[in-house]
């Protein structure tokens, strides 16, 4: 006799990220803001990593985003 079985797993995280608005010129610093949810709770300490592409192709990768405790 064969038995078979499946498990589903589900997850309510969340990770909303924002950008500074308007427009910014070559050199200004862009705010990136990223808020870690995790069925509509704060998630602590995590790490969230951004990898960035310029318009003209350059690329930064595993920029560690910095925690300023704010939400």
């Amino acid at each position: 006799m064969e038995y078979g079985y499946a498990i589903g797993v589900g997850s309510n995280f969340r990770l909303q990220a924002y950008l500074s608005g308007g427009s910014v010129k070559v050199g200004q610093p862009i705010r990136l803001t990223g808020v870690p949810t995790e069925a509509g709770l704060p998630v602590k300490g995590c790490t969230v990593t951004v990898d960035a592409v310029s318009p003209s192709g350059q690329t930064w990768t595993n920029i560690v985003l910095k925690d300023d405790g704010a939400r």
